[in-house]
């Protein structure tokens, strides 16, 4: 009987052990012994060229490319479905470095998932980790994002910001990457700016208080010390909906045909209650872009005559500068509103913009009916004799009077969809004609404005109808979703 008793007791105290042999505290100063991550896709330890070796997470011969890094025990945020929060904090050094600095930039991301592949992600300014879903959702993903590019479409301020994401790539709260420092006998901290593309070494701090659904982000060069300001903190109880019990953490990023190089070199994180270890800065190795070539050995001959050939061009300019502008301002305005060559070739005709400026309300943001990365789509209003062309019969007043909806879908400035795709989808998706595809009546362009004018779908999107949406509309029946795959196959 002594027996059972202390082997019940050992069982006892080894149960209480548990929630203990879950914490986690990790350092790693670099990543070269590191073996145990999680790698995803694209994600690798790269140590070919440097003593310390970094963790790359894209591909830069792969057009789009996605990796992802995560640590393989997941963290311990809550006991339960309904519990309190616990807490955690991290502190890591990330390098981010276009080849062009031209380039448009996508940045890359601190990640919890509860799991390692997130449905349904896409490259790009998608982080490799959101969908182009157009509304958000409870569901256990919460991304820190250290964004190096500007998306308008998803209101970005700028190309330089670090954001706070619940599950959707539109942030909850933004801020231009910086750091707040003393400012002298001021009680209001100075702000300085901090650009996240110049591959320079960035630190950034996140701390995760659970019991406040708070998160604390602070960003600054590795080589200073922690900022006393936070650049980020964000309260809201409805953290609590993105979160499950036990979650991953770790990074991700992704990128289209653009190269950038996205690095993590250190990386602590701890949820034992006390703040993630200090990393070691000092040895890590530093990116950054090739120099210009020297310029010492220009002659001072060379520069005069360069001087002067430069004026007497100025002068030339000059004289015909009025008339130059003149002339050019012409031609564009008459480019604009011509034909183009290939129009009267293909079927789709030309709508006027100021047709569709009007239709759409200037395209405000009441008429917007989704967006992704091709672009914004707004439902319109045009009269009938607009929409159905002058070929589609009948002058009288009455048929003046009929309205017709129509969906314009725009081509963003800042999309990676150019010209010539914009071309090519005109003459195709114009030629095509069939009752499982939306017709397409139209084009416009002005400048670099681009539209495609459809036919107005009033019901919804195809992905609604498959799955249950938030407005509880129900799911097509199985007999219905075998007549939309016959059809989609047809």
């Amino acid at each position: 009987m002594a027996a059972s008793i202390h082997h019940y007791l050992l069982l006892f105290l080894f149960s209480l052990s548990l929630p203990f042999a879950s914490a986690i505290n990790f350092l790693f100063n670099s990543f070269s012994a590191v073996s145990n991550l999680t790698l995803v896709d694209d994600a690798r330890v790269d140590d070919a060229r440097f003593e310390d070796s970094v963790l790359r997470l894209t591909n830069d011969s792969n057009y789009y490319s996605i990796g992802r890094a995560f640590y393989p025990d997941r963290l311990r945020l809550a006991s339960g479905p309904g519990q309190a929060l616990s807490s955690f904090s991290t502190s890591f050094v990330f390098s981010i470095l276009p080849e062009i600095d031209s380039s448009p930039g996508f940045g890359l991301a601190f990640v919890l998932s509860n799991s390692t592949s997130p449905p349904g992600a896409l490259s790009g300014q998608y982080f490799g980790v959101f969908s182009n879903a157009t509304r958000q959702f409870p569901a256990p993903l919460l991304v820190v994002e250290f964004d190096a590019g500007r998306n308008p479409e998803f209101n970005d301020q700028d190309g330089n910001h670090v954001g706070v994401d619940l599950n959707f790539v539109e942030s909850a709260v933004t801020h231009t990457a910086g750091f707040y420092r003393a400012n002298g006998s001021s009680t209001e901290p100075e702000f300085v700016p901090l650009d996240m593309r110049s591959g320079r070494n960035i630190r950034a701090w996140i701390d995760f208080h659970g019991p406040l659904f708070q998160i604390n982000v602070t960003v600054a060069p590795a080589q200073e010390p922690r900022p006393r300001w936070p650049l980020i903190s964000y309260t809201d109880p409805v953290i609590a909906n993105y979160v499950s019990p036990e979650m991953y953490a770790g990074f991700s990023a992704s990128k289209v045909k653009w190269v950038e190089a996205q690095r993590v070199l250190a990386w602590s994180l701890s949820d034992t209650g006390a703040a993630a270890r200090e990393l070691n800065t000092s040895n890590l190795p530093v990116f950054l872009p090739p120099s210009p070539p020297s310029s010492s050995s220009t002659s001072v001959g060379l520069i005069a005559g360069v001087a002067s050939a430069c004026l007497a061009i100025a002068f030339l300019c000059v004289l015909g500068l009025y008339y130059h502008c003149r002339r050019r301002g012409k031609a564009r305005i008459r480019k604009e509103e011509e034909e183009e060559e290939w129009e009267s070739k293909y079927w789709p005709r030309r709508f006027n913009y100021e047709d569709l400026w009007s239709a759409t309300n200037g395209f405000c943001k009441e008429r917007l009916l989704g967006f992704g990365g091709f672009g914004k789509v707004y439902r319109g209003v045009l009269p009938a004799s607009i929409s159905r062309g002058a070929d589609s019969g009948g002058g009288s007043a009455a048929r003046e009077a009929e309205m017709e909806e129509v969906a314009v879908k725009c081509v963003s400035h800042d999309s990676k969809q150019g010209l010539r795709e914009f071309m090519a989808e005109i003459s195709s998706m114009g030629r095509l004609q069939h009752r499982s595809l939306v017709h397409m009546k139209g084009w416009c362009r002005k400048g670099n404005e681009l539209m495609l004018v459809y036919e107005y779908m009033p019901n919804g999107n195809l992905s609604q109808w498959l799955f249950s949406d938030a407005e509880h509309r129900p799911a097509l029946a199985w007999p219905a979703r075998r007549r939309v795959l016959v059809d989609v196959a047809e």
